[in-house]
C-alpha cells in the first residue's frame, strides 16, 4: 500500500504472510506439517521518501523478517529481526546524482543462516557513490 500525503512525500507499507508448510514427503513423513525452511510467516517492509528535485531525496525504511527455521526439521530456530536502512541522494545536473546510504543503521545483529554455523546479517554498512545516467 503506498500512498502520497504531499506533493513531495511517500509513504509505502507492504505485509507479506506466507504459511508455507511441507504437505506431502513419502520419504520423510514425519516432515509433514513443518514450515518451509528460510521461510518466515511474517515479512514486513515500511518506509518513508521526501522527494524534492530542488533539494534532495531521502529515504527511511524499516524491513521485517518473523521467526524462522534453518532447516526443514524446525530444530535450527532464527529469531525474528527488524533492520532499519535510510538513502539521501540530490541530483548535481548534467545527468550526475551523489548519494550516501546505510544499511542497518542500528548496527542490529541477526541470523541469516544456520547450516553447519551461525551466519549473521550485514554489519552497518554505508555507501558513498556517484551515478551518471
Amino acid at each position: 500500500m503506498s500512498w502520497r500525503p504531499r506533493a513531495a512525500w511517500y509513504v509505502l507499507v507492504a505485509y507479506t504472510f506466507a504459511d508455507a508448510r511441507i504437505t506431502d514427503a513419502p520419504m520423510a513423513p514425519e516432515l509433514v506439517g513443518n514450515r518451509l525452511p528460510q521461510d518466515p510467516r511474517h515479512r514486513a517492509v515500511a518506509s518513508l521518501t521526501f522527494d524534492d528535485a530542488r533539494w534532495l531525496t531521502a529515504t527511511a525504511q524499516v524491513r521485517h523478517m518473523g521467526r524462522q527455521f534453518e532447516d526443514d526439521r524446525e530444530t535450527l530456530p532464527m529469531a525474528d529481526a527488524t533492520v532499519v536502512d535510510a538513502r539521501v541522494a540530490r541530483a548535481l545536473g548534467a545527468g550526475l546524482t551523489v548519494f550516501a546510504s546505510v544499511q542497518n543503521l542500528l548496527d542490529r545483529r541477526y541470523l541469516v543462516g544456520r547450516a553447519g554455523v551461525d551466519t549473521e546479517g550485514a554489519p552497518r554498512m554505508f555507501e558513498l557513490g556517484l551515478v551518471y545516467r
